[in-house]
């Protein structure tokens, strides 16, 4: 298994979750944040852990451009995953460039954390959701509804609920499967949450 991290960059955020590249902002007191979705390649998948803000670079999703820079194709992409669904982790998945919406990665299952979406849908008006977002990810794609505290994914990942920073927050537990870093990924954690 090798982990590929696909930086979006160093943010500014500030309350109402507006995101701001921290090479455009001046010494200001909002949250600074990196946004990095993973992309996880095993013996037979190619697994996307989150997807970022959904920024775009030269007419192309930021996303998919990491990934093209990392030796992927977007094409190539089986499975995301979701740990939560603020709007920083799931705006990647739709290319909203123009007003016809459509899918970034089409042929994808997307592991969804049924509960945490209920979740997200009662927090309408809160400046972390993009239900719009959302809600056209869930017509529009393949969704996996996982609704357990642990499972599997695949037979090489597993996912436990763990409560991080959301109520049904999901990650990835390392311990069980050697991982090999890419890209100088930091492995000092005991789970893979982006």
């Amino acid at each position: 298994m090798k982990i590929y991290p696909l930086k979006d960059g160093d943010f500014s955020v500030d309350k109402n979750k507006n995101f701001t590249y921290l090479e455009d902002t001046e010494n200001d007191k909002n949250l600074k944040m990196a946004v990095q979705p993973f992309l996880i390649e095993t013996a037979g998948n190619l697994v996307l852990l989150d997807a970022g803000l959904g920024w775009m670079g030269n007419g192309i999703p930021k996303i998919h451009s990491n990934m093209i820079k990392a030796g992927f194709q977007p094409k190539d992409v089986k499975l995301v995953m979701l740990s939560h669904l603020h709007k920083d982790h799931i705006d990647g998945l739709v290319n909203r460039e123009k007003n016809d919406w459509t899918l970034n990665f089409p042929n994808a299952e997307v592991y969804l954390q049924k509960r945490e979406y209920d979740f997200a849908l009662s927090k309408e008006g809160s400046p972390s959701f993009d239900l719009d977002v959302l809600k056209f990810i869930v017509e529009n794609a393949n969704i996996v509804w996982m609704d357990s505290d642990k499972g599997s994914i695949t037979s090489e990942i597993d996912f436990e609920v763990t409560a991080y920073s959301e109520p049904y927050y999901t990650t990835i537990p390392l311990q069980s499967t050697p991982v090999i870093p890419a890209q100088n990924t930091p492995l000092w954690c005991k789970f893979l949450a982006a």
